[in-house]
């Protein structure tokens, strides 16, 4: 059995401004390195993986870091194979006549904001009604030891 922990972050603006960036920049990868590849499938020549992620990480390393870049560029590269893969099975008439694979996207600007959009929380009287009985020991102690403890 696994056993998972959900903390909640409480953010000052100025983390939430970090984040918010960090985002940004992450979507502005992606977007780059699917324009680069984009590029290179619509005027017919071979998608050069390493070339397009080399491009983008020299670019980018500096503002995001340098691993985010990697991750990004691997993740988009995931999602041509991925593309391809469906390709080659529509031409083999292994997929249904109306499925058209698609060359991966650009993240608009909904897609962007997604990863830092959270749940509505629960009002602070609604989590203190809680039975205490309900929620293991460990869980309380840990909660209120990080309350206001959280820094990037």
């Amino acid at each position: 059995m696994k056993r998972s922990i959900t903390l909640k972050l409480q953010l000052s603006k100025e983390q939430e401004k970090i984040l918010s960036e960090l985002a940004d920049l992450g979507a502005k990868v992606w977007n780059k390195v699917t324009y680069l590849r984009r590029q290179q499938y619509f005027q017919g020549q071979i998608i050069d993986f390493n070339k397009t992620e080399k491009t983008v990480y020299e670019g980018f390393k500096h503002e995001i870091g340098s691993a985010t870049v990697q991750q990004i560029a691997r993740k988009n590269a995931e999602a041509w194979r991925s593309f391809f893969s469906l390709l080659r099975k529509k031409r083999n008439g292994e997929l249904p006549n109306w499925l058209k694979p698609k060359p991966p996207n650009y993240l608009k600007k909904k897609e962007k904001e997604k990863a830092l959009n959270r749940p509505p929380e629960r009002p602070v009287q609604d989590r203190k009604e809680q039975a205490d009985s309900e929620r293991p020991r460990e869980i309380q102690t840990l909660e209120s030891s990080i309350q206001g403890k959280n820094s990037l």
